[in-house]
This record gives structure tokens, sequence and C-alpha cells, in this order.
């Protein structure tokens, strides 16, 4: 399956932590035998409104890979466990036979140029 991914992390945590999250990513996904396919860092962005704990930006990045479900759980409780993640999110895109598809439809919704 194809999946896509984002991840906000605190904006004022070290830039090893952005780091600490590609790997995961990158770790989980090569050992379950997947593949990534897009792993973009849109960085600082601010929220509509503020969190709970009164953050009022983020640290996002972005990901589309190839894998299955026990990626998707690994993914997620390791995110889980860092106290430097404020979300993560995994969505389903669609079957393996898309990739193609996909890859080509892609935009970076922070790029100026359309």
């Amino acid at each position: 399956m194809i999946y896509e991914a984002a991840v906000v992390i605190r904006p004022d945590a070290a830039d090893t932590v952005v780091e600490a999250v590609k790997t995961i990513f990158s770790e989980v996904i090569e050992s379950t035998k997947g593949e990534v396919l897009v792993a973009e860092d849109w960085g600082i962005k601010s929220f509509a409104q503020a969190t709970s704990s009164g953050l009022k930006k983020g640290h996002y990045w972005y990901c589309m890979f190839r894998a299955g479900n026990a990626a998707n759980a690994e993914i997620t409780r390791r995110l889980g466990i860092n106290e430097n993640i404020v979300k993560n999110f995994i969505v389903k895109m669609g079957d393996d036979a898309q990739k193609d598809t996909f890859l080509k439809s892609y935009v970076n919704p922070f790029t100026k140029t359309f």
C-alpha cells in the first residue's frame, strides 16, 4: 500500500530531532521491505490556533512511502514515545500499482510554482 505521513515537531527542538524523525521512517520502512517515495522538510509553519500547551508554531515534515501495516504500527509507536512530536498521522493513499500516479501528481503545497 502507498501511504503518506505528516509529522509536526516542536519548533524549539534541535535539528537532531528532525534527523531522528527521518531516521525512524527510513529504518522502519526499509526493515519491512518498503520504500520511501517522497521525504520533505517543510520547515516551521504557524498553526491556525495555538495548541493546549501554548505552541503557536510547529516544524512540519512529510513522507510518502510504500509499506505494510506493520511499518505503520511501528512508526506510530516510535513517534508516540518521542516527547518532541506534537502531532503525527498516516493516511492510506492507495495500492502499490498506483505508485507512479501518486508520484506524478504530487505537488508540494509550499512550492511557489504551480
